[in-house]
């Protein structure tokens, strides 16, 4: 009898710890799919935010509309993007050396890629375009069409993130257009300036 409760007591704390591992990895699993889905959404926001910038110094170059060429577009909007990018870049360095006393970190610098990746990949789309519709359209036509491919990159940026997260179709053009409702406000800047100086 004395072995049987023994046996029984070994099942039961056998069994309260199989339970208990079984609720840590679920715990675990969770926390990492929470990690996972957070990363994404930073990175979704970042991308957006990076075409939102670039968006906004292609419209800022025309403000000088009259004296603007080819050249002079490209270089302020490459310029203006990898100044952008640097000076993230050092700020983190900085950041780093001061508060953590520290070298940038592996996890850090993977941060600064993608960084770098959500200025520079708007900006080498949106001169791609301009370039090519240099050839055959004015400077201001060739701001239109790489403003309108970065608006398009936006709704892509909203509907995909929407999607990857499980939302129905019409959320997630729901939130394309809204990224691409913030765009076209950016745009229209200009026209609110002209507006109120002429």
């Amino acid at each position: 009898m004395r072995a049987y409760s023994l046996l029984s007591l070994k099942v039961i704390v056998g069994f309260g710890i199989l339970v208990d591992m079984t609720d840590s990895q679920v715990a675990d699993e969770q926390v990492a799919d929470e990690t996972d889905w957070n990363r994404f959404g930073q990175r979704i926001a970042l991308a957006v935010y990076g075409t939102l910038t670039v968006l906004g110094v292609l419209e800022a170059t025309s403000f000088d509309e009259p004296s603007l060429t080819v050249p002079i577009v490209i270089l302020t909007v490459v310029s203006t993007s990898i100044a952008i990018v640097l000076a993230h870049a050092w700020a983190t360095v900085m950041s780093n050396r001061i508060v953590f006393r520290d070298r940038l970190t592996s996890a850090s610098f993977a941060e600064e890629l993608r960084f770098a990746a959500a200025f520079l990949i708007p900006t080498v789309l949106a001169v791609a375009v301009f370039v090519v519709a240099a050839t055959f359209l004015s400077v201001r036509s060739c701001l239109l069409s790489a403003e309108g491919a970065l608006i398009v990159l936006l709704f892509i940026f909203g509907f995909g993130g929407a999607k990857r997260t499980g939302a129905s179709i019409p959320r997630c053009i729901l939130i394309g257009l809204l990224d691409v409702a913030v765009g076209v406000a950016i745009v229209e800047i200009k026209e609110l300036h002209s507006f109120f100086v002429h």
